[in-house]
């Protein structure tokens, strides 16, 4: 991880156990509000899952192809 080379090792504990304290909260966060909008307005979320998961993948899709090329260019410019 870049943050144990910047920090010592204490400061980067703390800063990894931050980072996922934040994100867990924000898990939790935004459940609450799902489960409380959900009743309401089922079919506009499931629209929007539905959108966000085609973004989502098609942008992994598209990092995972450029990693590849990448990977490719690099395995080529060795012979």
């Amino acid at each position: 991880m870049i943050v144990g080379q910047r920090h010592d090792i204490p400061s980067a504990c703390l800063i990894v156990l931050a980072a996922v304290a934040a994100t867990v909260l924000t898990m939790l966060a935004l459940k609450l509000i799902h489960d409380y909008v959900r009743p309401r307005r089922e079919p506009l979320i499931q629209r929007y899952i539905e959108i966000a998961g085609r973004v989502t993948a098609l942008f992994i899709g598209t990092v995972s192809v450029e990693m590849i090329m990448r990977g490719i260019r690099i395995w080529v410019g060795k012979f």
